[in-house]
């Protein structure tokens, strides 16, 4: 560490999380909320790391989760709730702030997406989520997933029985293996 620690928004300290460095080294991004909390009024911001102002975006979302960069540092990945309460996997364009669903979450079903468990493949091909699902004999089960961002498929990597079994895959930096505990 080169420089003494600095908040990246004096205005709401303590109310930024899930900062995140952009591939690319240029851009630092997080969720910033208001002071009290409350649904669809977070922000998310994106800020150079050597000059020039913030950026804003406002996306029509009630939540917005934990978000990840794309491998081009042209979109964000998160977790969260449209404004028509619809729970999914969305993206969100770093420029404009414009959203697009790219898995929807059936919630009646039981099919969530675990918060802070998800990365992004070096390629930035893939996403690997945890979701929760009914097990077929009235419990839940725990998977990891590799939900492909071009096709919107995925494919199941492993099954745990509960979720203290899986904390989060990380992708090796070639993408050819993923460490978890």
């Amino acid at each position: 560490v080169l420089v003494p620690p600095a908040p990246l928004n004096a205005s709401v300290v303590g109310q930024n999380e899930y900062p995140q460095w952009s591939p690319d080294g240029r851009f630092v991004a997080y969720v910033s909320y208001p002071v009290p909390r409350r649904a669809g009024a977070q922000q998310i911001v994106i800020r150079p790391v050597d000059a020039g102002e913030s950026r804003v975006l406002n996306p029509e979302m009630n939540y917005v989760g934990p978000i990840r960069w794309t491998a081009d540092s042209r979109a964000l990945i998160t977790d969260g709730q449209d404004a028509q309460n619809r729970n999914g996997l969305y993206r969100i364009v770093a420029l404009t702030g414009s959203m697009t669903p790219l898995r929807r979450v059936d919630r009646a079903a039981g099919i969530l997406p675990i918060q802070n468990k998800s990365d992004v493949s070096p390629d930035g091909r893939t996403i690997f989520l945890t979701i929760r699902q009914p097990n077929g004999t009235g419990g839940i089960a725990f998977a990891l997933v590799a939900f492909d961002l071009a096709s919107r498929t995925e494919r199941e990597i492993r099954r745990f029985t509960n979720l203290t079994a899986l904390t989060i895959a990380y992708p090796s930096p070639d993408g050819s293996q993923l460490v978890f505990a």
